[in-house]
């Protein structure tokens, strides 16, 4: 197993715990797929506040509020019932949810690559396709090292 980045760590450990999604570092679709309603879930917040604050200004449709409206001041017990408001949530956690699922498909892009060249290896594919797939599959290494390897919430 690989080591976990200190980024990933602190990630984690502001995550709740008991959270299903709190276990894992691993690129695995499964994990990614908890990621994926994490965000549904972040987007369904943001789909209450907008409606919140649609209410309060007195509009039904965003272009309905006047382009020179000023700040909205609002009752912030109105808030209370919205999730995903925590300041770790709108500045790190949403940022990386979505990493993380990119991170995870082109992990996955990598293994298939991986797949494809030893299929090809075994096959006897000529040279230049084998070099021109172990090329491809190099930069695609790089990028999930890339992922995987620079601070989260980058």
């Amino acid at each position: 197993m690989r080591p976990i980045p200190i980024f990933t760590a602190v990630f984690l450990a502001v995550m709740a715990p008991g959270h299903p999604c709190s276990e894992s570092v691993e690129f695995d679709p499964e994990t990614a797929v908890c990621r994926l309603d994490q965000i549904a879930e972040a987007l369904e917040s943001f789909t209450a506040l907008t409606g919140i604050l649609m209410e309060e200004a007195g509009a039904l449709y965003p272009g309905d509020i006047p382009g020179g409206a000023g700040p909205v001041s609002i009752d912030p017990a109105l808030f209370a019932g919205i999730g995903n408001m925590e300041w770790d949530m709108q500045h790190i956690g949403f940022h990386n949810w979505v990493r993380y699922v990119r991170a995870t498909l082109e992990f996955q892009r990598m293994r298939i690559m991986e797949l494809e060249l030893r299929v090809a290896e075994l096959e006897g594919a000529g040279r230049a396709e084998r070099d021109s797939m172990a090329e491809a599959l190099s930069r695609q290494a790089a990028l999930v090292e890339e992922y995987t390897s620079t601070g989260w919430g980058d």
